[in-house]
């Protein structure tokens, strides 16, 4: 079973995406069971993979600046276990906003500083 912080290295063994590109169908294929221990299936025509305990699936995506329907790993409950590049932007975009955070409330201190100093001063 898959963790819920699972990355591209934990499910697909390491390496990069380009590195798997003789990984084919029949090969896919030959780890995937679709037995009755298999969860809900979350979407029609994903596959039940038992080895690794994740949905094998077709997602329309971009990678590598190629937008196309690519294989992808779902876990059990269908949420997708992203690619390197893909934890980094979501990274990147959650540092960008708590910077945002960070310079907004460092501009409200700033801004009840002035305002205290204006009241100290008129009384």
């Amino acid at each position: 079973s898959i963790p819920e912080e699972a990355s591209w290295d934990d499910v697909y063994g390491g390496g990069k995406p380009e590195d798997n590109a003789d990984v084919t169908a029949d090969h896919a294929a030959d780890v995937v069971y679709t037995g009755a221990a298999a969860p809900a299936n979350p979407k029609s025509g994903w596959l039940w993979c038992d080895t690794l305990g994740v949905w094998l699936g077709v997602e329309e995506g971009t990678v590598q600046r190629e937008t196309a329907p690519w294989l992808r790993f779902f876990r059990p409950d269908g949420s997708l276990i992203l690619l390197p590049e893909e934890e980094a932007k979501r990274e990147r975009q959650r540092a960008e906003v708590e910077r945002q955070r960070a310079e907004a409330a460092l501009a409200e201190v700033e801004r009840l500083k002035a305002q205290l100093g204006q009241e100290s001063a008129g009384e």
